[in-house]
């Protein structure tokens, strides 16, 4: 694993059955190494040398980076830059979070998908700053976990999740044949047009595309947002095959009539990045876009955001 982000870089380091974190660089909030707050890491050091358990994903965001450790895949934090406002044990998670099937890690923001109780369903929590509405919902109170909820105040429940992705200050999951998106739209980033005074944030979650939408992977820039999506099934329907996308919001059957109107009303521009050679393995992640490898004929990226269009 290995992740970096606002000039920290950190990678996991396996000897026999422990691993370790290795990070260098930008260490302002202790992200790289926490005795050197203000100073650059120049030699990789391990913010968190108390923990030997396995790394199993890892992300930085601005200040802070998290990990899911262990057997009981725990989230785990270091650093102090989730939270604008204040630092002090900013890093930690508000409550133990084991169990966790995804991890992203925005500016300010951790989102994690969890089994919900009961269900084959997964739900989505998240913590740290919400001035974009980049939580999905209204933590009870500053610091806690918000579970990511629709218009109606149900859970966002989602079946057979595959991944979690966050930019700057949005967050997306996929899971079957769905991508939700929430958070800052003023570059698009949620797949909706940005409309003068509407449509510049979304706390709770859109979903992106006119019809199911079967999704192979999927990745977020800092204002932008990209999928792979498989081709030749009826589930490519609801995104059409070339050239400039019209995404309108699907509006959901457990919307408020208003939410329902405004979701009609705002569609947006995506773009079918693949090209000609269409077909993706992965898609990452870098700065302020979006990029995916390209194989033949098998799937096409799709894009959304800032720059999606170059």
């Amino acid at each position: 694993a290995r992740a970096g982000a606002s000039g920290t870089h950190c990678a996991a380091v396996a000897s026999d059955s422990l691993q370790a974190l290795r990070c260098w660089g930008a260490n302002h909030r202790m992200q790289a190494a926490g005795a050197l707050a203000g100073n650059a890491a120049l030699t990789p050091a391990d913010p968190t040398p108390e923990d030997t358990t396995a790394i199993h994903v890892m992300a930085m965001g601005d200040g802070f980076g998290c990990a899911l450790r262990g057997d009981a895949r725990a989230l785990r934090c270091w650093g102090r830059g989730l939270f604008a406002t204040h630092e002090s044990d900013a890093s930690a998670p508000p409550e133990q979070i084991v169990g966790a099937r995804a991890l992203a890690v925005g500016a300010r923001h951790v989102c994690v998908a969890l089994a919900q109780a009961g269900t084959e369903n997964t739900v989505v929590r998240c913590f740290g700053d919400n001035d974009r509405g980049q939580l999905g919902a209204v933590p009870s109170a500053p610091g806690a976990l918000a579970n990511v909820v629709r218009d109606n105040g149900e859970l966002l429940a989602l079946r057979g999740i595959r991944a979690l992705a966050a930019g700057a200050s949005h967050t997306c999951a996929h899971d079957e044949q769905s991508v939700w998106c929430w958070g800052a739209n003023e570059q698009g980033q949620l797949g909706r047009t940005t409309l003068p005074g509407r449509a510049e944030s979304a706390a709770l979650p859109v979903a992106f595309g006119a019809g199911p939408v079967r999704v192979e992977d999927l990745a977020a820039g800092a204002e932008s947002t990209c999928a792979i999506v498989a081709r030749g099934d009826a589930t490519d329907a609801g995104v059409p095959d070339a050239g400039a996308i019209d995404a309108s919001a699907r509006p959901d059957a457990s919307m408020s009539d208003a939410a329902r109107a405004a979701a009609g009303a705002m569609d947006a521009s995506a773009v079918d990045a693949s090209g000609t050679d269409a077909g993706a393995a992965d898609a990452s992640d870098g700065g302020g876009s979006t990029c995916a490898p390209l194989a033949l004929g098998r799937a096409r990226v799709v894009c959304w955001g800032a720059s999606a269009a170059n």
